[in-house]
Order: structure tokens, then C-alpha cells, then sequence
């Protein structure tokens, strides 16, 4: 496992572009995602300076579902991309005695990563951003004492751990392909 990390993170430093892409694609999803949950509660208590907890709009929501699943095959789709340049290098790997386990935790280690950090950005800049177009609301009549600190912070959360299983969802295919690769095939392949 230790070894699976030192090359997930080497290899993450490489393609930093694509994992920067990768990234913000996360952090915009869980982003949208940690404004639907907490703009509507941060609105209503400093409205009325009392916390009320209602489900935000099904149709916010039916749209924050809609940029996750557009986020999973993003993931989804990057991590083809990457098991597509390094057929060989997989190869490699496994004629070396690499087994299917360290390949599939060598691509989940680096999708993790690069959805850890989106999630906790989005969720962060989401939350960030409800919290201020709710403090700029003309009808509210409280400041930062009256938010609903306890909710955001449990919103913050949801989102966070939503980004990772989103991560995890979009990298279970293609880690399972790149395990599943025949070491002869994929040494024979041109990319």
C-alpha cells in the first residue's frame, strides 16, 4: 500500500494538468452542491433570527444531481484517458509481478486524491458562498451570530464525503480495467 501511494502521488505530480482538471470538476459539483444545502438554511435564520430546517428545492436538487453524475463521468472518463496513456507502464507492472489489487489501489489512490481536495474546496467555497449571499440579503436581520453554524458545518460534511463517494464511483470501472490488462497486450500496445 505504501508503495501504491508513493507512485499514485508521483504520478499525480506528472500529469498535474489533468488532475487539476479533474479536480475542479469535483470541486464544482460538490460546490453547487454545499450552496443548494446550506443557502436556503442561512437565509431563512437570519430572516427570522431563529434556525429553521426545511429540504431546499426539489428542483435545486434534481440540478445539483445533475452536475454530480455530469462530475462522475468527468472522473470517469479522465481515468480512461489515464489507463489509456499507460498501458505500457501497467504492463510493465505486471510483468514485474504486480498484482490486479495494487493496480486497481494504485488508480483509486490517485482519483482519491484528486477528489479529496475537490471536494473539500467545492464544499468550502460552496458553503463560502451561501453563507455570503445570504449575509447580503436585504431582509436578513442578524449577522454572523445567527447563522446556523451547527447545519453548515454538518452540510460541509455531506458534501465532502458526496464528492469522495462520487471519486470512488467514477474510478471503480476503469481501475478494474487497467487491473483486468494482460501484461503481453498491454507491452504490444501503441498508445
Amino acid at each position: 500500500m505504501k508503495r501504491a501511494v508513493e507512485i499514485s502521488m508521483r504520478i499525480l505530480v506528472i500529469r498535474m494538468s489533468r488532475s487539476f482538471v479533474t479536480s475542479v470538476v469535483v470541486l464544482l459539483a460538490v460546490g453547487f452542491l454545499a450552496y443548494m444545502l446550506s443557502v436556503d438554511a442561512a437565509v431563512d435564520s437570519l430572516r427570522s433570527g431563529e434556525l429553521i430546517v426545511r429540504p431546499p428545492a426539489a428542483q435545486r436538487m434534481w440540478v445539483a444531481s445533475i452536475s454530480m453524475l455530469v462530475a462522475v463521468v468527468g472522473i470517469t472518463n479522465t481515468l480512461f484517458m489515464s489507463v489509456a496513456e499507460r498501458y505500457r507502464e501497467i504492463g510493465t507492472m505486471k510483468c514485474l509481478g504486480a498484482l490486479d489489487r495494487f493496480v486497481v489501489e494504485l488508480f483509486l489512490l490517485e482519483a482519491l486524491a484528486m477528489g479529496a481536495i475537490g471536494s473539500l474546496a467545492g464544499a468550502l467555497i460552496g458553503t463560502a458562498i451561501a453563507v455570503v449571499t445570504a449575509l447580503l440579503e436585504p431582509a436578513s436581520a442578524g449577522g454572523w451570530s445567527s447563522l446556523p453554524w451547527l447545519l453548515i458545518g454538518k452540510n460541509v460534511l455531506i458534501c465532502v464525503g458526496a464528492g469522495l463517494l462520487l471519486t470512488i464511483a467514477g474510478s471503480l470501472y476503469p481501475a478494474w480495467r487497467a487491473s483486468r490488462m494482460a501484461p503481453a497486450e498491454a507491452m504490444r500496445t501503441e498508445v
